[in-house]
């Protein structure tokens, strides 16, 4: 399977994951929380997993997950009266928001993923600066477009977001899930091409033996 083929079949995996999960999610949240207005449950987990995997092209299933985060609001949210909250503008609001989860390019640009999800502080560390400039970026989109300033309300709302976010990324980076796929088969590709190298060399070096013990076994029998 090509790389390109390969990119799309994960990310349509993970869209579909994503969306469900969080049709779910966001339903059982809102029972959590009284008065809540949950802006997503599972998608920055989804959105760190595919960022990491993909670089910017990770961002492609942003629409359809901020579609799942409306979907369950609308017609799914325990408490009636704050169903209309989850409308167009509201989805507006996400996609945007969705999007600050690009800082995690220039994160591992600087770091890379190897010592992100090796070290458990350096996980901690991206998953809180994830979601904390997820919620500032929420604040500000949505005061402008709902004239409503809601930073502190949305952290505590969200408040599981971030525990999924943790676990999730420490779950799945002790399972060498999180790791951006084009590196790491170039430098699997790298390693087999060291070892073949070393293989012949290696073959080489014991023709070259064998050429030189014929030559002193033949220098013997002539003296």
């Amino acid at each position: 399977m090509r790389l390109r083929k390969y990119m799309i079949v994960d990310l349509a995996i993970l869209t579909c994951v994503g969306f469900v999960a969080e049709l779910f999610g966001e339903y059982v949240i809102n029972r959590s929380i009284v008065a809540g207005w949950v802006a997503g449950s599972i998608s920055l987990l989804i959105l760190l997993i595919s960022t990491t995997r993909w670089g910017w092209k990770g961002l492609l299933p942003i629409p359809i997950l901020a579609l799942a985060v409306v979907l369950s609001g609308r017609y799914f949210h325990p408490i009636v009266r704050l169903r209309p909250n989850y409308d167009w503008k509201f989805y507006i609001v996400l996609v945007i928001s969705y999007l600050s989860i690009s800082i995690n390019l220039f994160w591992m640009k600087k770091i890379g993923y190897k010592d992100t999800f090796k070290k458990l502080w350096l996980t901690i560390l991206l998953c809180t600066v994830d979601y904390l400039v997820f919620q500032l970026v929420l604040s500000i989109v949505f005061w402008i477009i709902m004239k409503d300033f809601l930073f502190l309300a949305f952290i505590i709302w969200n408040a599981f977001t971030y525990v999924i976010l943790l676990v999730g990324s420490f779950i799945l980076g002790k399972q060498n899930a999180l790791v951006n796929i084009k590196l790491s088969l170039l430098e699997k590709s790298e390693e087999e091409r060291i070892e073949e190298d070393f293989k012949m060399q290696f073959e080489e070096t014991k023709i070259e033996k064998e050429i030189d013990q014929e030559g002193d076994s033949k220098d013997g029998k002539n003296s």
